[in-house]
């Protein structure tokens, strides 16, 4: 039973406290002035209207608004760019579908995260109810949906029809002789297989290509050395004749590590751990016998662990 509560203590989850990380990047302002500093955690922006930055390390946090600023980007693989666009609104939610086949549009200012980099440009645009992409060619300037819609009509009531005009508007954009018309029409609505069709649409010579999605959902891999000394008591008694009582206490070593995972989603605030580590303690002493003579008693303990288990960071701002 000992042993089953250990192993299932070993195997819980994680709960962690982090600091929220200032990371370099820049942002463009409308003038067109490009400023140098860190930006919050990238990963925690889904499309904002606002982030917060800091000029140095000791700085103040300010903030740069949308009104303000034409695109930010941190690090190596977050880019968000400023649009004026039309966002489909239609509900995705089953059961609560439109009768409309056109999408029911509603002009927005928003940042769209950048996933492709090229001559077309791949962008989503994702809120807590919805994940819509977005594409823009020639000199970037204006976006457009990707329009995916499915709805119902009120002959039929429950049976579900798809707009899937996103495969026409790829077709149209993206000419290559690596891609056949059987591509598009197996396309999928989702990051994947756009992400896939671009790969392949830019696999041809003289295309420059740059996939910001595949750095901003690389796994991270911490690795770190444990080693420290703890208090040990050991106790040992004749309960049944009662003839000796045996006391004593001293320094454990232990020594190990602990590798983790950090997860490339759930805006990588997930990790998976491990931490084998070894433990010694040794102790010789005596033990007054009643009746008899001493006894010499010696102990030498030795233990590898191998806890594991699932983390979950919760991200702190200090300054407030």
């Amino acid at each position: 039973m000992r042993n089953l509560l250990t192993f299932l203590f070993i195997l819980i989850t994680s709960v962690s406290f982090a600091q929220i990380k200032f990371e370099p990047g820049y942002f463009i302002s409308n003038n067109n002035s490009r400023t140098e500093c860190l930006i919050k955690n990238a990963a925690t922006y889904n499309n904002p209207v606002s982030f917060e930055y800091k000029l140095n390390e000791n700085g103040d946090i300010l903030t740069g608004k949308i009104n303000d600023v034409k695109e930010f980007a941190v690090g190596e693989g977050y880019h968000y760019k400023r649009f004026e666009v039309n966002v489909d609104k239609s509900s995705n939610v089953p059961g609560k579908f439109s009768t409309k086949k056109d999408p029911e549009w509603k002009k927005e200012t928003v940042f769209l995260k950048l996933m492709v980099q090229s001559d077309v440009n791949l962008y989503q645009y994702e809120n807590s109810n919805n994940t819509r992409y977005l594409i823009s060619t020639g000199n970037h300037e204006i976006a457009e949906q990707l329009v995916f819609k499915e709805y119902i009509t009120r002959d039929t009531g429950s049976s579900v029809f798809v707009n899937n005009l996103y495969r026409r508007q790829l077709f149209m954009a993206l000419k290559s002789s690596n891609l056949k018309q059987d591509d598009f029409e197996r396309l999928k609505y989702n990051k994947d297989s756009l992400m896939k069709l671009f790969l392949k649409y830019s696999n041809q010579e003289g295309k420059t290509f740059a996939n910001l999605d595949e750095k901003q959902n690389k796994s991270k891999i911490n690795l770190k050395v444990n080693a420290g000394v703890g208090l040990s008591n050991l106790n040992i008694k004749d309960y049944l004749g009662g003839s000796f009582d045996y006391k004593s206490s001293g320094t454990a070593i232990r020594v190990g590590a602990e590798l983790e995972v950090i997860l490339p989603f759930g805006q990588k605030k997930w990790a998976l751990f491990i931490e084998p580590n070894f433990q010694s303690f040794s102790d010789e002493g005596t033990a007054d016998i009643k009746f008899g003579p001493d006894l010499v008693l010696k102990t030498d303990y030795k233990i590898i662990q191998l806890p594991a288990g699932i983390r979950h960071y919760f991200f702190i701002d200090k300054s407030k």
